[in-house]
């Protein structure tokens, strides 16, 4: 790796080192607030310098993420940071737009389901449970009525897939800003559909 490479994937690695202490000393308060643009740092650097080095910058940041702040958050920046190489790598190849795009939302559901199970396993929660609180939050809190059972396992299946979707989506735009105001890439910001010409 050459100087200029190893700076800024040293300075991305401190700019998370930061976020993530000061999200230790918020109770989490940041994480949850800014989790949408922490895939960015390493999509960035995939864009810039492909997969091999990319992946240098994960398992740094991860190393870092797991020294720093507690297991779940570094599992999570873990998760993060993977889905900003999937689309990091996917432009850096000159793959269609649209591929980046599925490769950030399939590595986005996957990585939420993951995290769904691992977490409950790990903390012992009950999925389902915890599912028909929400549902009966939602429903408002004077209703009687039971959950339908369809509905309670719908809810387990669809919300980590939706969120993934979302979280996808919201890289793509959040690259296209970022990388045509770094003068790096121009993305076209249209997800499905040809581009016009300019």
């Amino acid at each position: 790796m050459s100087i200029k490479k190893i700076t800024q994937a040293a300075m991305i690695c401190a700019i998370s080192g930061v976020f993530l202490l000061l999200d230790r000393q918020s109770a989490g308060l940041i994480e949850s607030l800014f989790f949408w643009i922490m895939p960015v740092p390493v999509l960035i650097y995939a864009v810039l310098y492909g997969a091999r080095d990319g992946l240098t910058l994960l398992i740094a940041q991860t190393l870092l993420a797991f020294l720093v702040a507690t297991p779940d958050k570094a599992i999570l920046t873990f998760g993060s940071s993977l889905i900003g190489l999937s689309y990091g790598i996917a432009v850096y190849q000159k793959l269609p737009i649209r591929l980046a795009i599925i490769a950030a939302m399939v590595t986005s559901v996957l990585f939420y389901y993951f995290t769904m199970l691992f977490f409950a396993s790990f903390f012992g929660y009950d999925i389902y449970k915890e599912t028909d609180e929400i549902l009966a939050w939602i429903n408002g809190f004077n209703s009687t009525e039971p959950v339908e059972p369809w509905v309670r396992q719908a809810a387990v299946f669809l919300a980590p897939a939706l969120t993934g979707i979302l979280q996808g989506v919201v890289t793509h735009f959040l690259a296209v800003v970022l990388l045509a105001r770094l003068r790096i890439a121009n993305l076209p910001s249209r997800i499905w559909g040809r581009r016009k010409g300019k």
